[in-house]
């Protein structure tokens, strides 16, 4: 498939048009990408609506847990796109080395169109409690790439929930992620539900967004797994508060 990030700055409405050149196109394809037909449509239409081309779609959409996720590559190809860091807009990446070794990233967003701006601040220590890393993948391999790319989607989710069309990023539903931020095709591990009694941040991140989980938890990431409760006992409240009302 083309390297290439060519998404289009346009509204996109699915038509039955489009429906069917995505079935035609899923036809001969799917195979070739290793997917049943119903996955190849659903990847296509949902690339298409974002902007992608629907022949690119696949290499920054991936289905997991049955729900369309978009690699880290993908999503930040729609934030430069969407042109939110123009007209005084930025958007800032730095990577740090604590002391004891372990690696840290603050990004900082700014956006140009509302001036909408957020800093956020992730250490490896963070990512160890959410249960991503495993023996042998990306975040033991190259441990700095994927955290700059973990710490962009947390801010990118304050800053412009927007863009990506509501998706979640693959990497936090235990995708493996090359270093350019790439999605490894079939190295994702379920995650265990809530009744396992391993409650981490990526199953709230599987149900919620971060933006609603920082809101439940003081603007800061539930680090531990009693915070993780209690921002689990929180959301559960106001959904229920909600639907009552």
């Amino acid at each position: 498939m083309t390297n290439e990030l060519t998404v289009v700055n346009e509204t996109r409405i699915i038509t039955p048009d489009v429906v069917s050149k995505a079935e035609a196109l899923a036809s001969n394809m799917a195979r070739y990408l290793g997917m049943t037909e119903t996955v190849a449509i659903a990847t296509f239409l949902k690339g298409w609506e974002l902007g992608f081309k629907m022949t690119v779609a696949p290499e920054f959409i991936s289905i997991i847990q049955g729900k369309s996720t978009l690699s880290p590559r993908g999503h930040l190809a729609l934030l430069h796109n969407s042109g939110i860091f123009d007209n005084g807009g930025c958007f800032r990446v730095k990577d740090f080395v604590l002391d004891n070794g372990t690696y840290a990233c603050t990004v900082f967003m700014k956006r140009g169109d509302s001036n909408v701006e957020y800093e956020c601040t992730l250490t490896m220590e963070d990512v160890k409690k959410t249960g991503l890393i495993r023996s042998d993948s990306g975040w033991e391999k190259y441990p700095a790439n994927l955290l700059r790319w973990q710490t962009t989607g947390f801010c990118a989710d304050i800053v412009a929930p927007d863009i990506g069309g509501g998706m979640k990023r693959a990497i936090e539903f235990g995708a493996d992620i090359t270093p350019d931020g790439d999605v490894i095709q079939g190295s994702w591990e379920e995650l265990k539900s809530k009744d396992d009694g391993a409650l981490t941040l990526a199953n709230l991140q599987a149900d919620y967004d971060i933006a609603e989980i920082l809101a439940a938890n003081d603007n800061k990431i539930p680090n531990t797994e009693d915070e993780i409760k209690a921002v689990l006992a929180e959301l559960e409240k106001k959904s229920e508060d909600g639907n009552e009302s």
